[in-house]
């Protein structure tokens, strides 16, 4: 799948629902990218179908997993708040910029906050500033190259056959798809 996704070149097979189209159900133009790789030591073909039911399914999932990936940073982004020094600050923030992973980007800044004196504040002039103190306001973001791919990963279906490309039992890559859509037959009873 992963390799399909990021070739990007889909063959156009079109319409091949054999049921027409209702308001719950419409029809879908398919497009399909086929190639050649082992598996248990025997050649098959991979017929890649971008699915948009697949993706819609999927989405939950690959949400909960961008959240899981991201629950390991709470702790150390909590304890990297709580820095007031400007030293320890700037340590705590190169230890969060360290923190890159795959799907999520970090941004990290060390920014004083000065502190001034108790009582109300004088309407004349501005408040004394006591002391400096330091935080780190931190933005997570995804990122969107990623997620764009995961998206469609998490969207393909992968259809394995060991049929031949050529010869007297071929099946072309738009036929392997039409077999497993026919299958609506059978599960309708």
């Amino acid at each position: 799948m992963g390799e399909a996704v990021a070739r990007n070149r889909w063959e156009a097979v079109g319409v091949l629902a054999q049921t027409p189209p209702t308001q719950h159900r419409p029809g879908t133009f398919d497009k399909v990218a086929e190639d050649v790789g082992p598996l248990y030591g025997q050649p098959y073909r991979a017929v890649v179908v971008p699915s948009r039911s697949q993706e819609q399914r999927r989405q939950k999932r690959l949400a909960r997993e961008l959240q899981a990936s991201s629950t390991p940073w709470e702790a150390t982004v909590r304890e990297a708040a709580r820095q007031e020094d400007a030293c320890r600050a700037a340590a705590a923030a190169a230890k969060l910029r360290a923190l890159r992973r795959a799907d999520h980007e970090v941004d990290v800044a060390v920014e004083e906050r000065p502190q001034s004196g108790p009582g109300r504040p004088s309407a004349r002039r501005p408040r004394a500033v006591q002391a400096l103190r330091y935080g780190l306001p931190v933005t997570r973001h995804a990122r969107a190259a990623v997620m764009a791919r995961k998206r469609q990963e998490a969207g393909c279906l992968v259809l394995l056959t060991n049929g031949p490309t050529v010869g007297e039992m071929a099946h072309t890559a738009r036929a392997v798809l039409q077999a497993y859509k026919a299958q609506h037959g059978i599960e309708q009873n």
